[in-house]
């Protein structure tokens, strides 16, 4: 939405809603998280051209089947972005003290978390822009 003219610039069903959308000034994106409409309940990032109004891509399974990818941000200053990869709680290994252990499975969680050895416990997904690793090492 146009904050000046309150027309809208964009309305689109590529992405679900999500409970927060993040501008990132450095890169003029919009990020936002939620359902994957064409797949639910998985979840997805949403990232959206602010300038021109247009939905760019989705990131599939930001957080996994049945989890919620939460709580977007985005770091300016190397357009690293950032989400809450939450699990449910049948696939978590542990609960907080003073609670008793919980009863989940942590092999059956599915987030992305699991790709970098964090099973059953969640974690903060952090996406870059594509070949943005493979710049940076070259500046070096």
């Amino acid at each position: 939405m146009n904050a000046l003219t309150g027309a809208n610039k964009l309305v689109t069903k590529n992405v679900g809603g999500g409970d927060e959308v993040w501008y990132n000034s450095a890169d003029g994106r919009f990020f936002v998280t939620g359902l994957n409409t064409a797949t639910p309940p998985v979840q997805q990032l949403g990232v959206i051209d602010a300038e021109h109004g247009t939905w760019l891509q989705n990131v599939s399974d930001a957080s996994g089947k049945f989890a919620s990818g939460k709580n977007t941000s985005a770091f300016p200053e190397n357009n690293h972005i950032f989400t809450i990869a939450q699990i449910p709680a049948a696939n978590a290994n542990f609960a907080p003290p003073p609670l008793m252990p919980t009863h989940g499975d942590p092999t059956k969680d599915v987030s992305v978390c699991t790709l970098f050895g964090f099973r059953g416990t969640g974690c903060i997904a952090v996406y870059t822009h594509s070949g943005e690793e493979e710049a940076e090492r070259d500046d070096k």
